[in-house]
């Protein structure tokens, strides 16, 4: 377990709900029981990283154990984070973990933002949330369209911000700067399907 973090989740905790005199007393209770909760969560979760950048909250956890922390973070009553707000990601071309995703999570209950953070390399298939959040299928597929990462179990791959025709994923580092020389026309008679 790192202490570290643990502090680092309390001082922005105790910076957000100070207002809340119940939660003082839970955060109080959490610091003097040694923190079981954040016990709990790392033999959960070993090797979650949990930082700070301009006053938000970042988790980093391994893409085998996304999806279960998604769903701890959904369900746990101290979290509640049961709105998806948005995915992003970032190509890192000629690193070894080259993709990285950010999904950030809204808890209405308790008014808090959290990003969490996957690392993937470039062949991983990653699973997809659109089980648990229904507007995930909406983002992965935006995901897939500008950076060709896979996700797994997803039922609607189709071209989001592209032609169907399209050739690679533009917002990858190594598509060329002007495109492929291919002419894109739109497919008539997939777009006939689709009405």
């Amino acid at each position: 377990m790192d202490c570290k973090s643990i502090d680092l989740f309390l001082r922005w905790f105790e910076s957000n709900y100070l207002y809340n005199q119940l939660l003082i007393n839970i955060i109080i209770n959490m610091k003097q029981s040694s923190s079981l909760f954040f016990k709990k969560l790392f033999k959960i979760f070993p090797q979650t990283i949990i930082y700070m950048h301009n006053n938000e909250l970042f988790i980093m956890v391994r893409p085998e154990w996304f999806t279960k922390f998604v769903y701890f973070i959904k369900k746990h009553t101290a979290l509640q984070f049961e709105q998806m707000i948005d995915i992003t990601a970032v190509d890192y071309a000629g690193n070894k973990h080259r993709f990285e995703l950010g999904y950030q999570f809204l808890s209405i209950l308790f008014n808090q933002r959290i990003t969490v953070v996957v690392r993937l390399t470039e062949l991983d298939q990653f699973d997809s949330i659109s089980s648990l959040y229904s507007s995930a299928e909406w983002y992965e597929r935006e995901v897939w369209d500008m950076f060709g990462i896979y996700f797994y179990n997803n039922k609607d791959f189709r071209r989001m911000l592209s032609n169907y025709g399209f050739v690679g994923h533009p917002l990858r580092k190594d598509f060329p700067v002007v495109g492929y020389t291919v002419e894109v026309a739109p497919n008539l008679e997939v777009t006939k399907n689709l009405n």
